[in-house]
C-alpha cells in the first residue's frame, strides 16, 4: 500500500516493485478503491492503445485514540 504513498503508479509498476503477481496487485487495488482508500490519479494510454490507471493512496486521519 505504501508503494504509492509518494507518487502514483500503475499496477504493473507496483507488482514489479513488490515482486508479486499482477493479479494480486489488481485485486488489492480494487479492494482499496472499494474501501475509498485509493483512487485513480490519472489515466495513461500507451502507443499500443493500452490504458493504465495510475493509483494514488488516500491517507485519512485515524479515529483511534
Amino acid at each position: 500500500m505504501f508503494s504509492v504513498k509518494n507518487e502514483s503508479k500503475d499496477a504493473t509498476q507496483i507488482a514489479e516493485e513488490l515482486k508479486t503477481s499482477l493479479s494480486t496487485v489488481c485485486k488489492t487495488l480494487s479492494t482499496l478503491e472499494d474501501l475509498a482508500l485509493s483512487e485513480v490519479d490519472r489515466y495513461v494510454i500507451s502507443d499500443e492503445g493500452k490504458k493504465s490507471n495510475y493509483i494514488e493512496l488516500i491517507l485519512k486521519p485515524s479515529n483511534a485514540s
